[in-house]
């Protein structure tokens, strides 16, 4: 039976970028043409993923594992790549998901992301968001622009992850990534620690609960710049989940906190490429004095029609990039009304001139 190293170091021989450990299946790979293929002819019982992952976890991972009955974590296999790993009970038994992670860091060029992510995080204070659904590449977006932080500014980072996907390297900054589980208990404690350590930057890649909400907009307000994570289809689904965290006493402070930090919203989507591969698709929503305005009155739905009417200050809506997309022929309307945060509302501007 091979140990989980010599089934990632596999895995990544043929071209694999997640690995599925279940038992009764032999060991499964997912494939960049998005193929689920068997890495080897042996059946794994229960008892032999079991193995497996008990032989790859700290004893300290064990323990939340047993306690959560669920475990997030970063997995490296030394000189080879880093992972991330989702280990988790299904059916009374140990199963587990462990998805690639690029060495480095791709470049915001190369991801294909705007100038004005580079424009607003040299700000000295404020909060920028990126949102996104689930495998939309959030955690590479956070990872270049710490990178770019890193590369060009004398600057001390602190990072808060659950759980680190990308080591990122000292350059000109200096960066401290913390894992909530394994470096620190909770996002809360992580935060307040951090505002401790007088960070320049301050990254986040959840907001799992109210009152880690309240300590990320906190320290937005404190002197900080916050670079937090989402996971939500959109600016204004980011928006409305952060402000309906909150008590109904305490939302409207919520919303005056989120307009008096807001520096940039970016939503962001994976789409599938016509003749293969992926496109990016974006929604940008900046600081300004209305979008501010309309934040803390709770007038969420106005931001749209505000960013396809102020381009020129960088904004653009989802539909209005998904429509250009689909004319440039880079997607099909069919996949773009189908991962749309709005798709009514991408249907009556695909038929409108703007």
């Amino acid at each position: 039976m091979m140990d989980l190293n010599q089934l990632l170091i596999l895995m990544i021989e043929r071209k694999g970028l997640i690995l599925h450990l279940v038992g009764g299946s032999p060991p499964l790979c997912k494939t960049q043409e998005n193929l689920l293929l068997p890495l080897t002819n042996d059946i794994l019982s229960v008892t032999e993923v079991k193995t497996i992952l008990d032989n790859a976890l700290t004893p300290s991972q064990k323990e939340t594992l047993e306690k959560q009955k669920e475990l997030n974590t970063g997995y490296s296999v030394e000189g080879v790549s880093r992972f991330r790993a989702n280990i988790f009970y299904q059916r009374g038994s140990l199963a587990a998901v462990f998805r690639l992670t690029p060495p480095t860091p791709q470049s915001l060029e190369t991801l294909g992301l705007p100038p004005i992510l580079k424009e607003t995080v040299v700000k000295p204070q404020g909060l920028i968001l990126i949102a996104g659904p689930k495998a939309s590449g959030k955690s590479q977006t956070l990872a270049a622009l710490l990178d770019f932080l890193l590369e060009n500014r004398s600057i001390q980072i602190v990072s808060l992850e659950n759980p680190i996907e990308f080591l990122l390297r000292n350059k000109k900054g200096v960066i401290y990534q913390r894992e909530i589980g394994t470096d620190a208990p909770t996002y809360k404690q992580a935060i307040q620690t951090a505002l401790r350590q007088n960070p320049d930057i301050m990254a986040v890649t959840e907001f799992p609960d109210f009152e880690t909400t309240t300590e990320v907009l906190a320290a937005a307000s404190s002197g900080i710049l916050v670079i937090a994570t989402i996971k939500a289809n959109g600016v204004i689904m980011a928006l409305e989940q952060i402000i309906e965290m909150a008590p109904p006493h305490y939302q409207q402070i919520i919303k005056s906190q989120i307009s008096a930090g807001l520096e940039l919203a970016v939503s962001q989507l994976l789409l599938n490429k016509k003749g293969g591969g992926t496109v990016l698709g974006l929604e940008i929503l900046t600081g300004t004095a209305n979008v501010k305005n309309i934040i803390r009155e709770g007038k969420l739905q106005q931001l749209v029609s505000l960013m396809n009417n102020n381009r020129d200050q960088g904004m653009i809506s989802q539909e209005l990039f998904l429509r250009n997309l689909s004319k440039k022929n880079l997607i099909d309307m069919e996949e773009a009304q189908a991962k749309a945060a709005r798709p009514e509302e991408l249907k009556r501007m695909s038929a409108l001139a703007i």
